[in-house]
């Protein structure tokens, strides 16, 4: 599993900018469908609050990082503080989006990677917080964030999913190059980078060997660990295949706390609904 490291906020930069105000409230401008003329028949709204501008969307602008102005091809805003409203397929996208309320800007757009849910309306927001600013993108009727949850992603937060990404997956990144070894009374679990793994019962000898992967929901609410005995040693082909219904051995985490791990059985089916615990040690 890659570690993802992205930019969370932006940093201010002041600028007194004379700036006309216009009287009264604008309506929303309307950008319609992105991209235009791909639409779909399945579609979400997107609002976009004041202040705030959308500098790309799923890297399809040149100009993503440093201050620019709107999508291309969209209609500039009357006013900074106008909101503006277009439509995505649902599913997950990246936004990227800067802050200028005619007074104060940032100079970089920030990214954000959003899950949109067909039949949801959907609002970006940037608050100015200290020096940065917070961005989000809240679903308008549950006020839930649709925003992924980057601290847990990269094993900075304290749930149970953040915790094993740290203590389990994090190591055994091929940029770190280190072995997870979990093991019981009765097993050795043992995890490599590019996905590799084996697994020994103590009481046979037995050494089964194969590939590896995690796979959680977007608001890593569970998560499930997947064991293929095979041969598969391309770590490309093994994600490509159909490594869910091939693999001998399914866990979901249950509990983790950096030094102990606890799954629940999936698979094989006469083990299914039961615990297994591991304590987890890595090796240089």
């Amino acid at each position: 599993m890659k570690k993802i490291t992205l930019l969370l906020t932006a940093a201010i930069c002041f600028a007194f900018i004379s700036c006309a105000s216009l009287g009264g409230t604008l309506e929303p401008l309307d950008h319609g469908f992105y991209p235009a003329g791909q639409e779909t028949e399945k579609s979400v709204e997107i609002i976009v609050g004041a202040n705030l501008k959308i500098n790309g969307i799923d890297n399809n602008e040149k100009s993503l990082y440093f201050y620019t102005d709107s999508i291309t091809g969209w209609q500039a805003k009357k006013n900074p503080a106008q909101e503006q409203i277009f439509r995505l397929s649902p599913g997950v996208h990246v936004i990227y989006v800067s802050f200028d309320n005619g007074r104060q800007y940032t100079m970089f757009a920030n990214n954000m990677i959003i899950n949109l849910v067909e039949g949801n309306q959907y609002k970006i927001t940037g608050e100015i917080s200290g020096q940065s600013i917070v961005y989000d993108c809240i679903n308008t009727d549950t006020l839930e964030s649709a925003k992924l949850d980057r601290a847990t992603l990269e094993g900075n937060s304290t749930n149970t999913m953040s915790t094993f990404i740290a203590a389990v997956l994090n190591p055994t990144m091929n940029e770190v190059g280190k072995t997870v070894i979990q093991e019981n009374e009765d097993f050795i679990l043992t995890t490599y980078p590019g996905l590799k793994f084996e697994l020994t019962d103590k009481a046979s000898g037995k050494t089964e060997k194969g590939m590896t992967t995690f796979v959680t929901d977007f608001s890593f609410k569970s998560g499930t660990v997947y064991f293929c005995i095979t041969d598969i040693t391309d770590t490309n082909e093994f994600l490509s295949s159909d490594y869910r219904n091939n693999s001998k051995y399914i866990f979901t985490v249950k509990a983790c706390d950096g030094k102990t791990v606890t799954y629940t059985w999936q698979k094989p089916e006469n083990k299914a609904g039961s615990d297994i615990t591991f304590n987890v040690s890595v090796k240089e």
